[in-house]
């Protein structure tokens, strides 16, 4: 997997309220992030919902300063890492450290794909990447048939060294029509 060598796992948090590096050793985070990376795309993202719970804001401290336009916050955010049969709580910076990532840009893409879709759907979500035609790609059959009508010869010369190379007669022009010795 070339996600495993990108996301290593990196440091465990500092000193916080939490006390996350007590809970999990060094090898327990290290197996959690390898079976984070050896999943699938949408394996991931079920993962991801098992493991970050969204809670909307228990109490908003309103700020009467008119020139203050912040957004105000939607949701509130917890954490937890699998360990045993169970799910600790641990704060954002181990639970991102633990999975290799080093900003918040997977859980925020997560969070708002959560909200845009139904938010009691049990289905994971499928990748979509990759999937799409792109626009600029022409169908080339209609073009090999058009210059086939005009029976392209294989070239004397190098008939050896490229026996599939086949060459359109030197007298015709770009009008199609032939021109007259």
């Amino acid at each position: 997997m070339a996600h495993l060598h990108k996301y290593q796992l990196l440091s465990p948090c500092g000193p916080c309220r939490l006390r996350c590096d007590d809970k999990f050793t060094h090898s327990e985070r290290e197996t959690i992030n390898k079976r984070y990376w050896s999943c699938t795309f949408g394996e991931r993202r079920a993962w991801l919902d098992s493991h970050i719970n969204i809670y909307p804001v228990k109490r908003r401290r309103h700020n009467h300063n008119r020139h203050n336009h912040k957004q105000t916050r939607a949701h509130s955010l917890t954490y937890t890492l699998p360990k045993g049969t169970g799910k600790v709580p641990v704060c954002k910076t181990m639970f991102l450290r633990t999975l290799g990532l080093r900003t918040d840009g997977t859980v925020t893409e997560f969070v708002s794909a959560k909200q845009c879709s139904a938010q009691d759907s049990v289905a994971p979500v499928t990748d979509h990447r990759g999937k799409n035609t792109p626009p600029n790609k022409v169908d080339h059959s209609t073009i090999r048939q058009h210059i086939n009508s005009y029976n392209p010869q294989v070239s004397h010369y190098n008939i050896a060294h490229a026996p599939h190379r086949r060459y359109l007669e030197s007298s015709l022009t770009i009008t199609g029509e032939l021109i007259a010795y």
